[in-house]
């Protein structure tokens, strides 16, 4: 038991892992709404046959994978996955405010496979993003598993509300609602990484404040014949042997 609540204490107190963790649970309560009710909306809510529901999820599985493949590779060569999972949420959002919307096959189509397919990177850089944050947090590459398992757990504690909840929405406000409340959860993602991860670039540290100036002596008067003492006597013309007068402190 300590071996899991010790990392457990880490992830509560760690800014950045917190985060993770709220994605994770938003993410998978947004999967837990639309998946189990998708047959329902393609066969009864759209009147789908199955033959024709079978080729829409086939079209738009194989859409996502090559999309998700596509910008999997974009992130790893070029592109951040903070940018990457904004893209990801964007696409969740406008996908499911159309699925809320539109009836029509092919148009249901073109969604999933543009919309949705763009937003099936996010399962994939979530946790992959999880990964780096772990390398940088200093958490030791043997225990890694055990915080990836961690997270993984909180996608899946989303699953145990979330089909009860998305079934009572279903009953109280249709489809329509169903679809709504996963695009919102979808905005409250894109929100999440808006607001924690994007930050500014660093500022360049401020000059060095210059030191101390040396201090000098209020009264020139005692200075000036301070040195002039020095170099010669009172009543006399100074000599050309005389050494130069000393600096005043």
């Amino acid at each position: 038991m300590q071996r899991v609540l010790t990392p457990l204490r880490t992830l509560f107190h760690h800014r950045e892992f917190l985060v993770v963790l709220a994605a994770c649970v938003v993410l998978g309560l947004s999967a837990s709404f639309v998946t189990p009710f998708l047959s329902m909306f393609g066969t009864i809510e759209v009147g789908m046959s199955p033959a024709v529901f079978g080729a829409f999820m086939t079209v738009t599985a194989v859409s996502s994978i090559l999309i998700a493949t596509w910008l999997a590779h974009r992130s790893d060569t070029q592109h951040s996955r903070r940018g990457m999972l904004l893209l990801g949420a964007a696409g969740g959002m406008l996908g499911y405010l159309g699925f809320a919307f539109v009836r029509d096959p092919a148009g249901l189509v073109v969604i999933g496979s543009l919309a949705l397919g763009v937003a099936s990177i996010t399962f994939a850089q979530l946790f992959a993003h999880a990964r780096e944050t772990l390398g940088r947090s200093g958490v030791p590459p043997g225990e890694a598993p055990l915080y990836m398992n961690l997270f993984r757990m909180f996608f899946a504690l989303a699953w145990t509300v979330g089909p009860a909840a998305a079934a009572a929405t279903l009953h109280l406000y249709s489809f329509r609602g169903l679809f709504l409340v996963a695009a919102l959860l979808q905005l409250v993602f894109f929100v999440l990484w808006c607001g924690f991860f994007f930050r500014r670039r660093a500022r360049p540290p401020p000059p060095p404040r210059p030191g101390p100036r040396p201090r000098r002596d209020p009264r020139p008067w005692r200075c000036a014949i301070s040195c002039g003492c020095r170099g010669w006597a009172p009543g006399s013309p100074p000599s050309s042997s005389s050494s130069p007068p000393a600096p005043c402190r």
